[in-house]
């Protein structure tokens, strides 16, 4: 008999495992078969993965095969997989724990579905604190389903290796005292040994960071906000958001949100080339040309679609939070955002946002999509002209100007369709700009192709 153990490559993407066998009744196996199958028509007709269920086609517990060979063909089965899932909804004495385990020591990313962590050994209870597991309590199958067809294979993915996350980093308890004032080159917090500092402004400051492992090095960008003008629960909000936001190639994901030795601090992934801004020094002001403009603004525009069908809005776009990995142009910086019950309805006393980057509508407290748009129109005419569309000495001037809807022209040398494709974007009435980034980015793309 060939040992399926052997299998050389990966021949699945999930294992699904579900403890069949040790329940106690037909009803009670005939239940439980059904909502596995159901998780594994999700996996396979709704997430594009392949899935190893032993009890695809056991109709009945009399149905199983001879258990020596069912142990072969499970765990090779798991050895030929990528990800691992447990079905776990009661505590019953199961193979699926010795399955968990295996699947563990093969360094399998997991995620365990239980009715009560309770119901897990203890070491398993606890994985998702240490390894590359994911443990989640669920009241009923439809939790599970709609968990997987959100995050599709995002789900199995450890949030410091994915773009799209699945988990909330906590916030230790204890208290942040220190400012980022007493940070140097060469401090060791946490895990990571700050490099050089990479930007600041009145929110904090950023450094570059190494994580210095016995096998590689990896670089992180860490926000470290102002104490004094923040707190836990504002990091906390700021970092749950960004989850939110992560899952697009055009959104920096962030790693963790911590507080080490004191300090408070959102760990990101590292963009090498900088911020939009930066790259705009370099270029004296403005793009190069109006491909690499239009080409940018598409894929923030993009970023934008994402955000904005998860129902969150930015309210702080500007060149400064749009980071480069390359010309592919990553959103960053989610303070500001919110994540609001309706895109189109929305209000608050609070005015926030920087200046030159603000819709009219902004200036008087109401947040919907159309500021977000508002300020990709902005970024655009910057890269465009090497200007901003509304300038002035202080906040009041540009408020004005805004308003009145006092724009300055673009340069002859921008075609006319792109100048007209600005100007919308960047209308006094809401109504009467782009509704929706992926409108508004196939706007632009029809433009880029008549180039």
């Amino acid at each position: 008999m060939t040992n399926p153990m052997s299998h050389p490559n990966p021949t699945y993407d999930v294992f699904v495992s579900c403890p069949m066998a040790a329940t106690s009744n037909e009803e009670e196996y005939q239940a439980l078969r059904a909502q596995a199958l159901q998780v594994v028509h999700c996996l396979e007709n709704e997430c594009g993965l392949t899935a190893f269920f032993a009890g695809r086609n056991v109709e009945s517990p009399d149905m199983f095969d001879v258990p020596d060979y069912a142990v072969y063909r499970d765990l090779g089965a798991l050895r030929a997989s990528r990800y691992f899932l447990l079905l776990y909804p009661e505590r019953i004495v199961s193979s699926v724990l010795v399955e968990a385990g295996y699947a563990l020591a093969l360094g399998k990313k997991a995620v365990y579905f239980v009715k009560d962590k309770k119901h897990l050994p203890f070491i398993l209870r606890h994985l998702d604190a240490i390894f590359s597991t994911k443990v989640y309590e669920y009241t009923t199958i439809d939790k599970i389903l709609k968990l997987l067809r959100t995050h599709k294979e995002n789900l199995f993915i450890p949030l410091q290796e994915q773009q799209g996350l699945t988990t909330i980093p906590t916030l230790a308890k204890n208290t942040a005292s220190r400012g980022p004032r007493e940070l140097i080159s060469g401090s060791r917090i946490g895990n990571y040994t700050l490099v050089e500092k990479i930007g600041s402004g009145t929110y904090g400051v950023v450094w570059l960071a190494e994580r210095r492992g016995g096998l590689a090095t990896t670089r992180f960008a860490i926000k470290f906000p102002n104490t004094g003008l923040t707190d836990v629960h504002d990091v906390r909000r700021e970092a749950e958001v960004w989850v939110q936001a992560s899952g697009h190639e055009n959104v920096m994901p962030i790693v963790e949100a911590e507080i080490y030795d004191g300090y408070l601090a959102i760990v990101s992934h590292y963009a090498s080339d900088g911020c939009l801004n930066r790259w705009l020094k370099k270029h004296q002001g403005k793009s190069p040309s109006i491909e690499t403009a239009i080409e940018i603004t598409s894929g923030i525009l993009n970023g934008l679609a994402h955000l904005h069908h998860r129902n969150l809005i930015h309210r702080d776009l500007k060149p400064a939070n749009v980071l480069l990995e390359g010309m592919n142009p990553r959103i960053a910086d989610f303070g500001l955002a919110r994540l609001v019950p309706n895109q189109n309805e929305y209000s608050s006393t609070t005015i926030a946002g920087t200046p030159a980057y603000m819709a009219p509508e902004a200036w008087d407290g109401n947040r919907s999509v159309t500021i977000d748009l508002w300020a990709v129109g902005v970024m655009l005419y910057e890269m465009l002209s090497g200007k901003l569309p509304f300038s002035g000495d202080n906040a009041t001037t540009v408020r004005d100007k805004v308003h009145l809807g006092a724009i300055s022209p673009l340069p002859d040398y921008i075609p006319v369709p792109l100048q007209e494709f600005v100007y919308q974007s960047l209308a006094r009435n809401p109504s009467d700009r782009f509704q929706s980034a992926s409108s508004m980015a196939e706007h632009l793309i029809d433009f880029y192709d008549r180039l």
